[in-house]
């Protein structure tokens, strides 16, 4: 035989307590387990402030991107030469103190009678 009964009072829910009888030859005789019982308006009322904070947060991400484009294109637009040209400039810097550094090492420098080998 199942059987309720109603425990205390917690924060406004009043659980249900599910007891059974050992005529049923139930496993767990004698032991009373809470029901879960969920207020759904809270539960609804979260969700509803998850989806209008994430809203909000997304509107708040977009502006600021917004501005922090619209400076960075201003800034690159007041710059004497552009990072395109700078960008290049350093490549070609790179590339001649790499060719430069890989002949010292194959040849040895001037004056050092090349390499050990």
């Amino acid at each position: 035989m199942l059987s309720t009964a109603t425990g205390p009072m917690l924060g406004g829910i009043t659980p249900m307590i599910a007891v059974t009888d050992d005529d049923e030859g139930g496993d767990m005789t004698g032991i009373s387990r809470p029901q879960l019982q969920v207020n759904t308006t809270l539960v609804t009322r979260g969700v509803v402030l998850i989806g209008v904070g994430g809203a909000l947060a997304l509107t708040g991400v977009a502006l600021g991107s917004s501005a922090l484009l619209a400076a960075t294109r201003r800034w690159v637009e007041q710059l004497e030469t552009p990072p395109t040209e700078l960008a290049r400039r350093s490549w070609e810097q790179a590339k001649a103190a790499t060719t430069a550094g890989a002949d010292a090492w194959r040849h040895g420098t001037p004056g050092q009678g090349g390499s050990s080998e």
